[in-house]
């Protein structure tokens, strides 16, 4: 499984101050891929250059040799989430709510597919 996450830099570090944003915390804890997104302001990564790297990807076949591409965000990650799902033909879980819905909703489908409790890593108080 590949997790495919987008967020701005407050963002990702406001889920998560001491570390890492919780979603990749999340996905490292199940030994998923995660490629990584960060904008410094809410741009909603509607950038020529986003969309080469996403075309590269595409053409370079990265994401066949993922099983499931999990593309998450919230907020204008949400909407990149969206907007970007498509460059993927595996199957494909999208996530766009507010960041600690999200984040909630992420763990909840992990401890699904994973016999790991997730939950212990939110910080949603």
């Amino acid at each position: 499984t590949l997790l495919v996450y987008f967020d701005t830099v407050p963002g990702a570090r406001a889920t998560n101050p001491s570390g890492l944003p919780v979603p990749v915390e999340i996905a490292e804890d199940l030994g998923w891929a995660h490629l990584a997104l960060y904008s410094r302001k809410a741009t909603w990564f509607r950038d020529h250059r986003v969309y080469r790297f996403f075309d590269r990807l595409v053409d370079d076949g990265f994401f066949e040799g993922f099983e499931r591409v999990v593309f998450f965000g919230a907020g204008s990650g949400g909407y990149a989430a969206a907007a970007f799902s498509v460059a993927s033909r595996s199957r494909s879980w999208l996530f766009c709510s507010s960041v600690r819905l999200c984040c909630f909703t992420f763990a909840l489908i992990c401890s699904t597919a994973s016999s790991m409790p997730v939950f212990s890593r939110l910080r949603l108080g």
